[in-house]
Parts: structure tokens; sequence; C-alpha cells
């Protein structure tokens, strides 16, 4: 699962420039349950957003781009990490 903080300190790390309004925005639109942690159906909808897996929730797609880089570099901080 990932909170908005490992998205924050991942976003940071790979200087991707983002304000405490637009990293909402972004948690937001990848955790449509609004519990507060993005999980694999929502990551895998997130990363498959043409063809998403049925959640319940409404689609929105205003900050899919950046939502794609901050997750992907998410991933693969967490491979690099998974590698050591």
């Amino acid at each position: 699962m990932i909170t908005k903080k490992d998205l924050y300190e991942t976003c940071c790390q790979f200087d991707i420039p983002l304000n405490s309004d637009q990293l909402t925005q972004l948690f937001d639109y990848c955790d449509p349950n609004r519990n507060g942690v993005i999980d694999y159906v929502e990551f895998a909808n997130f990363l498959n957003w043409k063809n998403p897996m049925n959640t319940g929730f409404p689609k929105r797609k205003d900050v899919v781009c950046v939502a794609l880089l901050a997750l992907t570099v998410y991933i693969l901080r967490l491979a690099q990490i998974k590698k050591y």
C-alpha cells in the first residue's frame, strides 16, 4: 500500500515538484475510496487507466500524466529497495 507520505517522499527524491495541493489532487485521484492508502487495485487501475477494473467509484482524468510519472517512480524505487 502507498501512503501520501510515501508518494511525497518519492516525488522529492526524484525532484518531481509538487506543492501540497497538487500532492493532494494526485493522491485523491489514485485513491477513489478515500481510505488514505493506494491499494493494489487502485494502483493497477491508475497504471491501466484505459481499461480499469471496476471499483464502483467515478472515473477522473484530470491529473493522469503527473500521477503516472510519480507512481511509476515509486515502483522503480521499490524495485531498487528489493534488489539490495
